[in-house]
């Protein structure tokens, strides 16, 4: 994923991120799982092979969307990023105004206990989603 560019988006076709109606731009951190969750799809439309895409990459982007757009507010979709690459991402952005940017991502809930979660907030993480599967109705109810 290194090598991809930024997409490119022009008035035609992408009007409504011209007209400031795109609240929240969704970033392709990554593609495939290797997780085998059974109620999660990313498997088995993006392949069991996980390939994560350069923190800098990615900054960068997020950079360029908001000196294009104004974007502000972002969900990164891949299914499992690691702790170690959500930290990278928030450590550039610690720095910045609060609010300036912010992030929402998916979490494993085995990666948890890795997160340094003071890092994410101050880099501008906001949300987790967080998948957690179990036939015993007890444990849903968390």
């Amino acid at each position: 994923m290194l090598s991809v560019p930024f997409p490119t988006y022009e008035q035609e076709g992408y009007e409504n991120m011209f007209l400031g109606k795109v609240g929240i731009f969704q970033i392709e951190d990554s593609r495939g799982c290797s997780l085998r969750c059974p109620f999660c799809s990313h498997a088995s439309s993006s392949g069991r092979n996980q390939r994560i895409g350069s923190s800098n990459h990615v900054v960068q982007y997020l950079l360029f969307l908001q000196r294009r757009f104004g974007a502000t507010t972002f969900r990164f979709t891949g299914s499992s990023p690691t702790p170690a690459y959500l930290h990278e991402v928030a450590q550039y952005f610690a720095d910045f105004p609060i609010d300036q940017f912010t992030f929402s991502s998916f979490l494993y809930p085995r990666h948890e206990s890795q997160c340094n979660f003071s890092l994410l907030k101050r880099g501008g993480f906001r949300a987790f989603f967080i998948g957690i599967e179990s036939v015993d109705p007890m444990e849903l109810k968390i």
